[in-house]
């Protein structure tokens, strides 16, 4: 009975010690001058961009591209619903990805909001981190598909949880 107790204790106090730590980050809210939460036109007065059409869009949401503005980077993917930026991802080019091992691109990142969660998913190896309001998932993608080896998303996890609100259940259902 003792040893139950002292493990559910111990249980409990690994939950809120991790609780604190997630919360103890503030994820940095944008890349470059492209941040979360702005709107269309902030973006299109920052830099020139071109509206993506894609039949995976919702109502309310468009998505904008930028190209060749950032050195090493392929495309910054800006996804916008009911007008305000809730999703950058940012592919790197296969060059950037080929010149910069994956421990590099990732060590920095970790320096600054701590391991993250790892594990591997269909696209590759993932690492996310969350602080109550934003997430941000480092992505190395495999496959010769890839057009991009690595990618990093930020998304304003207040829009995107709205934005699940109305996407239907069997949008992207295969």
């Amino acid at each position: 009975m003792t040893s139950k107790l002292n493990l559910m204790l111990i249980t409990l106090a690994i939950l809120v010690t991790a609780q604190w730590v997630w919360a103890q980050i503030i994820i940095n809210r944008s890349f470059a001058k492209v941040a979360l939460g702005m709107s269309i036109q902030e973006l299109q007065s920052l830099y020139g961009t071109k509206e993506i059409a894609s039949s995976t869009l919702l109502a309310g949401e468009r998505l904008l591209g930028i190209d060749g503005q950032f050195p090493g980077v392929n495309r910054v993917w800006c996804t916008f619903y009911l007008g305000k930026l809730f999703r950058i991802e940012v592919s790197y080019t296969p060059q950037f990805s080929k010149r910069t091992p994956w421990n590099s691109f990732v060590e920095p990142v970790r320096k600054k909001y701590g391991e993250g969660l790892s594990f591997a998913s269909h696209q590759g190896e993932v690492i996310m981190w969350y602080d109550g309001k934003t997430s941000f998932v480092l992505t190395r993608k495999s496959g010769p598909e890839s057009r991009s080896l690595y990618e990093a998303t930020l998304a304003d996890d207040a829009l995107f949880n709205a934005r699940q609100e109305v996407c239907p259940r069997n949008k992207f259902k295969v």
